[in-house]
């Protein structure tokens, strides 16, 4: 027997996210120009992307399109969108939570864009994160910071503050926007 965030996470949550996907996040992403535009200035934020590069809860369509994906709904994802979307993909679809041994070490860039406050254990995945960076390896991580529950939408459940503080025992920030591309936070770290 789970956790109860994770029961609420798989009965609640999850078929709350593929619902979204499937209604109204599919007919978004199939736009070129929407898809462009939307992670542009994200991109621009960021700055130049090297080596090998994981994207922790892409949603249907990775904005990396090529690497490592972690999408508990990855399968339902590939369902509904085009093939072309997930095909440089290596795709593991489990939650975040979840350690992936073959990872260990191997990333030189993570992007976890508005999916950490999505999970069960958001300290788990910042731990997984740290430990899939190589040494000097770049975190792009974007997350709202709420305390109480959104109708079906998962929480991170702490402060922007609390949020920061246990990110810089295990990262350097290099850069922080706040209210950035409609995230409360947003933080570029180094390994």
């Amino acid at each position: 027997m789970g956790s109860p965030l994770k029961n609420d996470w798989e009965s609640i949550s999850q078929p709350f996210e593929l619902h979204y996907w499937k209604v109204k996040g599919i007919k978004d992403y199939s736009d070129e120009e929407f898809f462009k535009k939307w992670w542009k200035d994200i991109f621009d934020w960021v700055g130049e992307i090297k080596g090998e590069v994981l994207d922790i809860g892409s949603g249907v369509r990775p904005p990396l399109k090529r690497g490592y994906v972690i999408e508990p709904l990855g399968l339902e994802y590939k369902k509904i969108a085009k093939p072309e979307w997930w095909s440089d993909i290596k795709l593991y679809s489990q939650p975040a939570e979840n350690f992936i041994p073959e990872l260990e070490n191997k990333i030189d860039f993570i992007l976890c864009w508005n999916s950490i406050d999505h999970g069960y254990d958001w300290i788990k995945v910042v731990d997984n994160i740290w430990k899939y960076l190589r040494n000097g390896g770049i975190v792009a991580l974007a997350t709202d910071c709420k305390i109480e529950r959104l109708g079906d939408h998962p929480i991170l459940g702490v402060s922007k503050e609390q949020f920061l503080e246990i990110i810089m025992e295990r990262f350097n920030i290099i850069k922080r926007s706040d209210d950035f591309a409609e995230r409360d936070i947003a933080i570029l770290l180094k390994k």
